[in-house]
């Protein structure tokens, strides 16, 4: 059996991809205890916490430089992971809904915005957790700029970053308080304080490579958090979206100190569940992007968790296999064609 690194970002994306499934179910179902329906909120401004941090990463480990030719790979490959499974599900459900009702669901005006991603408040007609993708996209487009600011060497770089995420983080009431915005901003700017969090985490870790955490403590304050966020989201949901917001920061902060802590060790080729969730979290973008299709257009799953998660992770591991794996090779084979 193969050797595999311990990955806990990639398992708590696994993780996170299944909470959303649930938490989309437990909408129509009220026998899904509330203690364990994470709100599907809470898993994105995580997920945008470990994308600020892998982009980051291979930013200031060198593997992306700040040129043409290394950011022309970068868009690539970033175009390479996101867009294939995006157009094979958005195109499968036009078709469906169109032998469904006869009619097409979007109008081709709306095409340009809903395909390109040219939103500013993201809402997608053909997926609804698609709204997601729009943002990471437009991080993307402007995350080689942010990075210089981790890459220079300030004198008081740190004091700059972390004011600049508090701005970030105050945005949010601020907009909801003096301008009537709602807390549910679905657009680059009222997220980008969890993008800019992983990304400040990449650098923390990587300036302390030789620190060593508690992994225990740090595993027993994080869930304390979510459960924390959780009861929030439940009870008290304007402190969810204004202090739970800096709450989940801090989990995306801890959660890669834990990846920072445990990445070199090994899973022994008796960790069974260990691997399990590794490859969750591999096939984590096609569970959480498939989904919303089977639950819409497949009335047999008939809202059971079970059901619902064994086809949505089959479905996911066959778009992997078919669709994302062998993209993900010219993805690989990308910088080198292009440095060539």
């Amino acid at each position: 059996m193969k050797k595999r690194k311990l990955d806990t970002l990639l398992i708590l994306r696994g993780l996170l991809a299944v909470s959303v499934v649930v938490w989309h179910i437990a909408e129509s179902n009220d026998n899904i205890p509330v203690f364990i329906r994470i709100p599907g909120r809470t898993a994105v401004w995580i997920f945008f916490g470990i994308s600020g941090y892998v982009i980051s990463y291979g930013f200031l480990t060198k593997r992306y430089l700040l040129n043409r030719a290394d950011i022309k790979a970068f868009y690539i490959n970033r175009f390479l992971r996101i867009y294939p499974l995006f157009l094979l599900l958005s195109l499968l459900t036009l078709v469906t809904a169109y032998l469904i009702t006869g009619k097409f669901v979007i109008n081709f005006s709306d095409l340009p915005s809903q395909i390109f991603m040219l939103q500013f408040n993201h809402e997608y007609v053909l997926n609804g957790v698609f709204w997601t993708l729009g943002i990471e996209v437009q991080f993307y487009l402007i995350a080689p700029l942010l990075v210089t600011l981790f890459l220079n060497k300030f004198r008081y770089g740190f004091l700059l970053n972390t004011g600049i995420y508090f701005l970030l983080l105050l945005w949010l009431p601020f907009a909801f308080y003096f301008f009537g915005l709602s807390f549910d901003g679905r657009n680059i700017i009222s997220n980008l304080s969890h993008f800019f969090i992983g990304m400040m985490a990449c650098k923390l870790v990587l300036d302390n490579k030789h620190s060593k955490y508690n992994s225990y403590l740090l595993t027993g304050v994080i869930v304390s958090i979510l459960l924390l966020t959780n009861y929030l989201y439940q009870y008290s949901i304007k402190f969810y979206w204004t202090l739970g917001t800096f709450l989940i920061d801090l989990v995306i902060l801890l959660s890669v100190m834990l990846h920072a802590n445990l990445e070199k060790e090994i899973i022994p080729q008796t960790g069974l569940i260990l691997r399990a969730l590794t490859f969750l979290g591999i096939i984590s973008y096609g569970v959480y992007a498939w989904h919303p299709f089977l639950i819409k257009y497949i009335p047999l799953l008939d809202n059971s968790i079970l059901i619902v998660l064994i086809t949505t992770v089959f479905a996911a591991f066959v778009s992997y296999k078919f669709v994302e794996q062998p993209i993900l090779k010219m993805k690989r084979q990308n910088k080198k064609a292009i440095l060539k």
